[in-house]
């Protein structure tokens, strides 16, 4: 009996049959690597998202990062540094930027995770601070290196004044660190 069992199935599998057609084996074979193709295709569809979720974070907090970058250049460039609110002499590094441009006065400074810069009348003192940087932005550090140290126009020194900020914020992969050095357009006290 057992014989007649394998003849049967020998000749139920792998028989060429007259129909044309496929066996259920053969079935079986194609949706099993089909299966496999899909599963593998899948997953390197699921890969992609993810990578760009994480690609289009990271390019918003470039932005926002260049936006402030961008604005402290801006106002570093046409303005000056007010060497008076620093005592009259500046230690670097300083968690403060304090600029002059016309008749107004311009404080920047990093508090609770955030950028903040306040404008008030030149002569007057800062009551309100403004948010600079986008509130879900988290802010590490904001450091100001101001060469020279001192007025350069009251020693007639030659050096052009420029500012150097360095900015460390938390981005979706870690922290990232931007230092930028600007320098003013002025050449000599106005």
């Amino acid at each position: 009996m057992g014989g007649e069992f394998k003849k049967k199935f020998k000749n139920f599998f792998f028989q060429k049959h007259s129909k044309k057609g496929f066996t259920l084996l053969e079935m079986l074979v194609a949706l099993f690597v089909l299966s496999i193709l899909i599963v593998g295709v899948s997953g390197i569809y699921v890969y992609s998202l993810k990578v760009q979720k994480r690609t289009t974070k990271l390019n918003l907090v470039a932005q926002e990062v260049q936006f402030i970058m961008d604005n402290l250049s801006k106002r570093i460039r046409s303005g000056e540094i007010d060497y008076t609110y620093y005592g009259g002499s500046v230690s670097s590094p300083e968690d403060t930027l304090a600029l002059i441009i016309g008749e107004q006065e311009y404080l920047y400074k990093e508090d609770e995770e955030k950028i903040f810069v306040c404008s008030y009348e030149r002569g007057g003192s800062c009551s309100v601070y403004s948010l600079l940087s986008d509130p879900n932005l988290k802010v590490i550090d904001l450091k100001f290196y101001i060469n020279p140290s001192s007025p350069p126009f009251a020693s007639a020194s030659p050096l052009q004044p420029r500012v150097t900020i360095k900015l460390k914020v938390q981005g979706p992969q870690g922290e990232i660190v931007l230092q930028q050095s600007v320098p003013q357009r002025y050449s000599e006290r106005r």
